[in-house]
């Protein structure tokens, strides 16, 4: 299948998993300061795994987003393609969720009623793991002794 091809896995799983935990390590260490990350941190993630192990996951299907087809289209060193990556991440999920609570899901309407500070954080959390993203995931390991692409 051509699109799973073209991708370093071992580092895409490496950095995904890092990156989601400086994701929620940024939203749970910064929660409540400056009111730009929200308290939901510290009551819903403290008390059940759930989230976290979703965030995880949705952190390995996005960094494979951004391994695939971010890294081509995004101009600028890895780093800055990541955070980019990231911060249009977190406008895709701010649309989606609109999408979702106009339609009544729950998690999406709590998430419409957060004040424009806490959107901050949120902004600020996956510029980071977008960050993260970028400057750990190599692809340089799917070159063969040629120079040319090879399968990871």
């Amino acid at each position: 299948m051509a699109v799973l091809k073209d991708v370093h896995y071992r580092s895409l799983l490496f950095s995904a998993i890092v990156a989601a935990y400086f994701y929620q390590f940024t939203g749970n260490y910064f929660d409540g300061f400056m009111g730009w990350f929200t308290s939901q941190y510290s009551t819903l993630f403290n008390q059940q795994w759930g989230p976290y192990i979703a965030h995880t996951f949705n952190s390995i299907f996005f960094a494979w987003v951004y391994a695939k087809y971010g890294m081509k289209y995004i101009p600028g060193p890895n780093i800055i393609k990541g955070t980019i990556f990231g911060v249009v991440l977190g406008v895709v999920v701010i649309v989606t969720m609109m999408i979702v609570g106009a339609g009544g899901g729950t998690m999406a309407k709590m998430m419409q009623g957060m004040p424009t500070s806490m959107m901050i954080g949120f902004f600020i959390n996956h510029a980071v793991w977008g960050g993260f993203v970028g400057a750990l995931y190599n692809d340089e390991h799917c070159l063969n002794k040629d120079g040319k692409k090879c399968c990871c």
